[in-house]
């Protein structure tokens, strides 16, 4: 996947704590394999950069004349990190039958929802406009283009396969403030954080597998897991400062 000089920087981060427990209770089932449901927390306790205000010089009457950024979010309580996904590394040949679901990309209110998405190879990505202004969605990998679409005011929804795995770079040419971020998977073994942190994966197969934690500011750091048959297993990864 692409990363940015600030990832490549975090790459050398290690995971400060994980805790395994499993559950004597059946865990989800994918098809007639079977495998364990991982649940988890991403967490960071360092120092939360303070939020970028950018001054919007393009439908201001609309947007606002200033917007803020803030890529790290972290939950007071918890320290659980908004927007990390998780993913497994290597994940074990598989065959899936479901059709992947599409990834819906909204332009709403001058950004997009969701900000970070996952989805899979195959899949559909369903971007629309629900604003009163134009918009254009511009998605990018490794630097190459693979959509660049004007996004007339309520206009019908875009639809573009997603056909290789990687990084997806999203933004907007006509407010450049807009970005956004989805990472594609040849497997379906992957989650994005909640607002707590949180996330879960439902049917693991059992093995030494390795966790994946990407994080648009914070980097990318792996841990390797023993997933049982069956059951609950629970992770607590922290990202190092």
């Amino acid at each position: 996947m692409q990363e940015t000089p600030l990832q490549r920087r975090s790459l050398g981060l290690s995971v400060m704590a994980i805790v395994l427990t499993v559950s004597a209770a059946a865990g989800s089932v994918r098809g007639s394999e079977g495998g364990a449901t991982l649940t988890g927390v991403v967490t960071f306790k360092g120092p939360i950069p303070p939020p970028q205000k950018v001054t919007v010089t393009r439908d201001a009457s609309f947007c606002g004349s200033t917007v803020t950024i803030q890529p790290l979010v972290a939950q007071a309580s918890t320290h659980g990190v908004r927007g990390a996904v998780v993913s497994l590394a290597e994940p074990p040949d598989q065959h899936v039958d479901a059709s992947p679901s599409p990834t819906v990309i909204k332009n709403r209110n001058c950004s997009f929802l969701s900000r970070i998405s996952a989805t899979r190879v195959g899949a559909l990505l369903e971007i629309g406009n629900d604003d009163p202004v134009l918009h254009n969605t511009h998605i990018r990998s490794e630097g190459r283009t693979l959509l660049n679409v004007a996004m007339v005011p309520h206009g019908p929804s875009i639809q573009k396969q997603v056909k290789r795995p990687g990084l997806l770079n999203v933004k907007c040419d006509a407010h450049k403030f807009m970005q956004g971020y989805v990472l594609a998977f040849d497997h379906p073994y992957f989650a994005v954080t909640d607002e707590a942190g949180r996330f879960q994966m439902a049917g693991i197969p059992a093995g030494l597998r390795r966790i994946t934690v990407w994080h648009e500011t914070l980097g990318t750091i792996q841990q390797e897991v023993i997933v049982p048959a069956q059951g609950e297993i629970s992770v607590h990864i922290d990202y190092q400062y």
